[in-house]
């Protein structure tokens, strides 16, 4: 049986077709889109990079216990210990997305392209997550 994990190759390449396939649809609507869509992409790309970096370094001590737990199983120390790693995770997020969203609002007055900043995200981090996680999933099956 498979893990409904973001580790399933197939979960990921899934959730990235269906980013693709959302900004293929959104694309009709505004001609900023794609070049929102690409911001969204450039932003996610390095904290993506560097949260498979620490997934490569931490793999044994942490994150194989973490993945192997089921959701509602997991063990506060093994979360804990997941946090402590990627930290930065939030900071990053909070401020970087915070800035795009008003710069996209104040410079465009469209919400809509905020969608475009979102699926960029998504799509970039599943798909990075489908090109690196069939050796991991592989261990946590």
């Amino acid at each position: 049986m498979k893990r409904f994990t973001t580790l399933n190759p197939d979960i990921s390449f899934a959730i990235a077709a269906l980013a693709l396939l959302g900004i293929i649809i959104l694309s009709f609507s505004d001609s900023l889109t794609i070049s929102v869509f690409v911001l969204g992409v450039a932003v996610t790309y390095p904290i993506t990079k560097k949260s498979w970096e620490d997934i490569d370094k931490n793999w044994a001590k942490i994150y194989k216990k973490f993945y192997m737990a089921r959701t509602f199983e997991k063990r506060y120390q093994e979360v804990k210990k997941s946090w402590k790693v990627m930290w930065w995770v939030v900071p990053y997020c909070l401020f970087v997305y915070s800035v795009l969203s008003v710069a996209i609002i104040l410079y465009t007055g469209s919400v809509y392209l905020l969608y475009s900043l979102v699926l960029g995200s998504i799509f970039v981090n599943f798909y990075i997550s489908y090109q690196k996680s069939p050796k991991y999933y592989r261990r946590v099956k």
